[in-house]
């Protein structure tokens, strides 16, 4: 659902704008949620990740100071929180076979792993 709302979120490096809107994300596995959070479609972007990298979007995980363009929107993880039974942590592993969650299919081949509402010490 569109906001009519322009954001713009400058960084240390490089900057982002677009407008914001809201949706209802779920998250099937493991928390098996679904909560309403706030959404930006990028519109322009300078110097954001690396130019031509396609890269798809940006979550909002970081503290709600950093992560957000001002003190009215409510970054992601905060949203989840806030509207689900998930705790407070996540965790990431960024390299390594990832985790598929499933048992019978095997470590994922590509990638690393999120995961929402606390750690899995055997990816470390």
């Amino acid at each position: 659902r569109a906001l009519g709302r322009s954001v713009y979120v400058p960084y240390t490096q490089g900057r982002w704008e677009g407008e914001l809107g809201t949706d209802l994300v779920s998250i099937p596995h493991g928390p098996n949620v679904t909560l309403r959070a706030n959404i930006a479609a990028i519109t322009q972007s300078h110097r954001f990740f690396i130019n031509g990298s396609n890269w798809e979007g940006i979550l909002g995980l970081a503290y709600a100071e950093i992560a957000r363009p001002d003190e009215t929107l409510e970054p992601f993880f905060d949203s989840l929180v806030r509207q689900t039974p998930v705790p407070n942590l996540f965790s990431l592993q960024l390299c390594g076979a990832g985790y598929s969650g499933n048992d019978s299919q095997g470590p994922a081949t590509v990638g690393g792993s999120m995961i929402i509402g606390g750690v899995d010490p055997s990816l470390f």
